[in-house]
C-alpha cells in the first residue's frame, strides 16, 4: 500500500496530468483497430511521446500491484487472531465489493484509452512496439475478472502488431487466449474447447477463431 501512494504522489508531483490533451486525436493507422470509447472513455491524445509512455508504465505498474495487495490483504484479514467480521472478509472475496479491484478496473481502462492513439499514423510501428508491455498488463487484469469484451478488445489491438509484423505479436494472442480458457473455463467461450481454438502445430495462425467467438469483426 506505501508503494501505491509513492505511485500516487509521483503522479500529482510530476503534474501528469497536464501531458493529455483535449485536442482530438490524429488518424489511426488502420481501420482493424476496434472502437474504445464504449468500453474505456474518449480517447487520449497526448503532448509528447514521453508523456505516453509515462502514461502507459505508470497505470500497467499500478495493474501490476493490485495482485500482491490483494494476497496481502486476504492473508492478514483471514488471520485467526485478526477479529474481522465476517461481513468484512466476504468483500475480501467478493471482487465487485472490494475497492482495490474496482480501482485496478479504472487502472486497466486508462491504459486502453491511450491505444488508439499509439496506432495512429504519426507513431508507425514505434507506437505499437511501446504498448504491448501495458497492454498485456490490463488484458492479464481483464483475464483475471473475467471481463470478456475488454479482454477480447486488447487481442484486437495485439492482433493489429502481429498483422503489421510485430514477432511476438502472435505468441503474446496464443499465451492470452490460453490463459483466459485456463482461468475461465465456466464463462461465455468455453464451447469452443482450446484443441479447436489451437490446433497442434499451427499457434500463430488460429487465434482469429477465438476471437470470433464474440461476434465481433
Amino acid at each position: 500500500m506505501k508503494t501505491k501512494n509513492h505511485f500516487f504522489e509521483w503522479y500529482s508531483d510530476h503534474h501528469m496530468a497536464d501531458g493529455i490533451s483535449a485536442d482530438p486525436p490524429p488518424e489511426f493507422l488502420s481501420s482493424d483497430m476496434p472502437p474504445s470509447e464504449h468500453l474505456f472513455g474518449v480517447t487520449y491524445h497526448f503532448l509528447t511521446f514521453d508523456c505516453v509512455l509515462l502514461h502507459l508504465y505508470y497505470w500497467a505498474g499500478l495493474i501490476l500491484l493490485y495482485p500482491s495487495i490483494a494476497s496481502a490483504k486476504r492473508f492478514v484479514l483471514s488471520h485467526p487472531e485478526s477479529n474481522i467480521p465476517s461481513e468484512v472478509l466476504s468483500t475480501v472475496t467478493n471482487p465487485l465489493e472490494d475497492e482495490e479491484y474496482l480501482e485496478t478496473t479504472s487502472y486497466a481502462d486508462e491504459v486502453c484509452r491511450a491505444m488508439r492513439y499509439c496506432v495512429g499514423d504519426h507513431m508507425k510501428v514505434s507506437g505499437l512496439h511501446v504498448t504491448l508491455f501495458p497492454l498485456c498488463a490490463a488484458s492479464q487484469f481483464y483475464c483475471t475478472s473475467g471481463v470478456l469484451e475488454k479482454f477480447s478488445w486488447c487481442m484486437k489491438v495485439v492482433e493489429s502488431a502481429a498483422a503489421r509484423g510485430h514477432g511476438t505479436a502472435p505468441h503474446l494472442v496464443d499465451l492470452s487466449w490460453k490463459a483466459w480458457f485456463a482461468q475461465n473455463e465456466s464463462g461465455p467461450i468455453t464451447t469452443i474447447s482450446l484443441r479447436e481454438a489451437f490446433p497442434e502445430g499451427e499457434p500463430a495462425k488460429n487465434y482469429q477463431i477465438v476471437q470470433d467467438v464474440t461476434n465481433e469483426n
